[in-house]
């Protein structure tokens, strides 16, 4: 809204053109597909982020550039490469000077898009340690990490550390205990021991990722989450493959530790 009001008082448009325009922008509705929750961040700290699954490219489409043209950035999860394509085409069609104007990331192995307009950047919010049991658990842990950088927050990872090779953890422990970061995300499949584990040993909040990469009795993330939520050390738990939800609980968490709710700043 600054921009507007910058417009208005340098007399470059006038109060019945700044009404319609934060009318605009204030409506969330979307060509009768969506009803999107534009100014979320400033109820409940952490903003809306789009699920791309069982959206059709035309929805997601329109959703991104409700987001785009109203706050200037969105997130996307569980999109293809091939669907990013076609979305930017979509964006250089619709909005002029697309390349110019926004940074585009994709990140195939978490399936996350990024798009944020060039003059905004996130507040710096603190710092995430990510942690995985396996190689089979890192697209989850990715989608989180994308999520984590673009609203602010410096994600370290550790991958493949599971306790079928203990010793592996050793450098993590360390590294939490040099200080520095203010919660951990644990990712896990098979049994999901990893993050019952690692907050037995750490001081800062644990937060339990089950992943879907066990197989058999059990598998599909439900023995791990079982584990989990079992837990004796505690931690918090998401649902299986939850990268998203542990990411917003993270950046929440970030936020309350600085005692306010952080927006994106010009």
């Amino acid at each position: 809204m600054k921009d507007i009001l910058k417009k208005l008082r340098e007399g470059e448009i006038t109060e019945e053109e700044a009404e319609r325009e934060i009318l605009r922008r204030l409506s969330g509705e979307v060509e009768g597909k969506a009803v999107v929750d534009l100014f979320r961040d400033f109820r409940t700290a952490v903003p809306e982020v789009v699920l791309g699954e069982g959206k059709t490219l035309e929805e997601m489409g329109a959703i991104c550039l409700k987001f785009l043209l109203s706050r200037g950035e969105v997130a996307l999860t569980r999109v293809g490469e091939e669907e990013v394509e076609r979305l930017k085409e979509l964006f250089e069609e619709a909005l002029e000077g697309f390349e110019r104007r926004f940074n585009l990331r994709y990140n195939p192995r978490g399936r996350v898009l990024t798009v944020r307009r060039l003059d905004l950047a996130p507040e710096a919010l603190g710092n995430v340690i990510l942690v995985t049991a396996g190689t089979s658990d890192i697209p989850v842990a990715e989608e989180a990490r994308t999520l984590l950088e673009f609203y602010g927050a410096r994600a370290e990872t550790f991958y493949d550390v599971g306790v079928a090779g203990v010793h592996r953890l050793r450098p993590v422990v360390e590294a939490v205990e040099r200080g520095g970061y203010q919660v951990a995300l644990v990712f896990a499949g098979r049994e999901g021991a990893l993050p019952t584990l690692l907050s037995a040993l750490i001081s800062i909040p644990v937060i339990g990722v089950p992943v879907s990469s066990g197989y058999g009795h059990g598998g599909g993330g439900e023995a791990a989450l079982s584990t989990m939520l079992q837990s004796c050390s505690p931690i918090a738990v998401v649902n299986i493959d939850s990268g998203y939800t542990a990411a917003m609980v993270a950046i929440k968490i970030l936020k309350a530790s600085r005692g306010g709710v952080g927006n994106v700043k010009k």
